[in-house]
């Protein structure tokens, strides 16, 4: 008994020696990393499970921003992983140059089929996007602006006057939610999920099981993610079958109108002679679903009104696109509060080319990820003025400071890269505004929290934005 009790103390002694030992060997790899020379905390060494547990928080964004201002524009995350905020080097991560998106992508993949969001493939992107490109021109989005009015605006209209003739709150950010998913459930899908008008299609709760099960699959994979998180798989699916119904029935209407979804079902490849799949529509319609309309800061509430109240005289003149796009402050007002709140409130990285790059004069070893967060880069101090003060009037400076302020202003991304439905966002966020609150007045209800958190979207912590209604009579 008492040699097994020494060989036991021996055995525990070289446990610990060879413990010793291997903690010794993983500090002085994470000291001599390809990525030592980044700055960042002391644990981005060893882990990125602290950069994680931010983003499964919502606060992801707000967290780098701290670090960027301890560290300065480059920072790093994890092992593998940086970010970066300097505009210099955003150009190039950006520009066509062979910068790949990182595996996050993954978890935009739609009906089991890579879009034009998820695909990492420069190949397969340039093919999308030549085939969805002429669908949301300026001049196709112009001819949606009759739907947008009617399957939108005028029904949140409705709404709001129903409220302010009741005395009663209305949770605008709930509004605005569905108002943008029926516009384009309607113009993409080739249906309304109607959604102002009922609920009965449970698509908020779709919405949320796809996005958390995007993330679990970035966390476990695409063969674990579905075992593990079964609620989120079963009602993906639920809305990948309801979508890819609604794209079958237009398939087979006959004269079917001319909207973005018919245009996706009619485009062909040049090069290939190839159309998209009923798959790929589904999974490149979906990528719409990413517009949210962003309410205005109350404080500059009273020289928009001013502005809005010129540009439309009788508060019963309908409002157009054309009689507001070009109002200076209207667009001030929407351009400083994509900045402030833009909806990408995740993580969208890309990835290192093998080749490696040199950011913040630092070279990059190929294969890092760099993690973009649009909203922390619109809210360093380097790129922007007191960043975390909302101030349209900066937008209203000269030409050539704008010029270099929109460097730095990324709502919709840059580059090979840039959101392809920005024109059709910039139409539903003007006509939208200046419609609202040239025909009503609307104050907030106390006591809520509205920081705005990562969930879906950016969005307000308490998950509303309950205001008071007022009818404007002139």
């Amino acid at each position: 008994m008492y040699g097994l009790l020494e060989l036991s103390g021996a055995s525990t002694e070289i446990l610990l020696v060879a413990a010793g030992a291997l903690v010794a060997y993983k500090v002085a790899k994470a000291l001599n990393a390809p990525l030592a020379h980044v700055p960042g905390p002391w644990y981005s060494r060893f882990t990125e499970l602290v950069h994680t547990v931010s983003i499964a928080q919502g606060k992801a964004w707000s967290d780098v921003i701290e670090l960027h201002r301890t560290y300065g524009p480059i920072v790093r995350l994890g092992p593998n992983r940086i970010s970066v905020t300097d505009v210099a080097s955003l150009e190039t991560v950006l520009g066509a140059n062979g910068f790949h998106k990182g595996e996050i992508y993954q978890a935009f993949i739609f009906a089991r089929q890579n879009n034009i969001v998820s695909t990492s493939d420069p190949v397969a992107h340039k093919r999308l996007k030549k085939m969805m490109a002429p669908v949301f021109s300026t001049v196709s989005v112009q001819k949606l602006e009759p739907l947008i009015l009617d399957v939108g605006v005028q029904k949140v209209v409705n709404i709001l006057e129903k409220s302010s003739a009741d005395g009663t709150p209305v949770d605008m950010f709930k509004l605005m939610m569905h108002m943008t998913l029926d516009i384009i459930s309607t113009i993409a899908f080739g249906g309304s999920f109607n959604l102002l008008e009922s609920e009965s299609v449970p698509i908020m709760g779709w919405l949320h099981s796809t996005t958390m099960l995007g993330i679990g699959r970035t966390l476990f994979g695409n063969t674990l993610a579905p075992m593990i998180f079964r609620k989120y798989q079963r009602e993906y699916e639920m809305f990948i079958e309801h979508t890819i119904d609604m794209i079958e029935r237009r398939r087979k209407q006959k004269d079917p109108p001319k909207d973005i979804l018919q245009a996706l079902i009619e485009a062909v490849d040049e090069d290939t002679g190839m159309g998209l799949s009923t798959e790929e529509i589904a999974s490149n319609a979906f990528i719409l679903m990413g517009v949210i309309l962003l309410l205005t800061h109350p404080e500059c509430m009273k020289c928009l009104v001013s502005e809005i109240d010129e540009a439309i005289p009788s508060i019963g003149e309908p409002i157009t696109h054309a009689k507001v796009q070009n109002l200076p402050y209207l667009n001030a007002i929407l351009q400083e509060t994509l900045r402030l709140r833009c909806p990408a409130g995740v993580d969208l990285p890309r990835k290192v080319s093998p080749q490696g790059a040199n950011l913040c004069n630092l070279f990059i070893p190929g294969g890092t990820e760099i993690t973009l967060l649009y909203n922390t880069i619109m809210q360093d101090e380097r790129n922007f003025d007191n960043p975390n003060t909302f101030a349209p009037d900066r937008w209203l400076a000269s030409p050539e400071e704008v010029s270099e302020t929109k460097r730095a202003f990324l709502p919709f991304s840059a580059g090979p890269r840039v959101c392809l439905g920005r024109a059709l966002a910039w139409m539903e966020l003007r006509v939208t505004m200046a419609t609202l609150l040239r025909k009503f007045e609307f104050e907030l209800v106390p006591n809520q929290d509205l920081r705005p958190v990562s969930r879906l979207a950016l969005e307000p912590a308490d998950g509303k934005a309950m205001v008071m209604v007022t009818k404007r009579t002139v």
